[in-house]
């Protein structure tokens, strides 16, 4: 059974749901790249949990234009790599490249962002690969680095599932 994670009473934040069930319903039959729904091993609804708790916490800050939050939630490298981007913008630091990147954020576009049906977690090592459902019930993923315990975003955006 689902179970939802309240999100603030905020028109721009849908709250989050651990819906589980693991990866194989993500497999593509016939297709030779199941990679990401069969890499390492699934992670228990615990660590799915706190998994989930991570990635939506990264686009509800981006929802709610709290850049410096954003970049809480990333790995060093990734918001690293924010930075080397926002050169090229003007911007000075991670936040402000995530600000050019992008805000402003309109509350319908926070909510599509936000919504996050948590379905996997494919984990080896301290890299993983949260599997979800977003807006529309389209199939998603986003990599992860586990980092002192915790679970820290090491992508800017998610790609899309066949």
């Amino acid at each position: 059974m689902p179970s939802v994670i309240a999100a603030e009473a905020e028109p721009r934040v849908r709250p989050l749901e651990i819906v589980g069930g693991g990866s194989a319903q993500f497999r593509v039959k016939g297709d030779d790249d199941n990679s990401i729904q069969g890499y390492g091993h699934e992670a228990g609804r615990a660590e799915l949990r706190r998994a989930a708790v991570a990635v939506h916490g990264y686009y509800a800050a981006l929802a709610r234009e709290r850049w410096t939050d954003a970049c809480g939630h990333l790995a060093p490298a990734t918001a690293a790599g924010a930075t080397r981007l926002a050169a090229s913008t003007r911007a000075r630091g991670c936040a402000a490249a995530l600000a050019a990147l992008f805000g402003p954020v309109t509350p319908a576009e926070g909510r599509e962002a936000t919504a996050v049906d948590a379905v996997s977690l494919r984990r080896r090592g301290n890299h993983g690969f949260f599997l979800y459902r977003g807006a529309g019930g389209k199939p998603y993923f986003i990599s992860l680095e586990l980092l002192h315990g915790k679970w820290a975003v090491s992508s800017l955006s998610p790609t899309g599932l066949p």
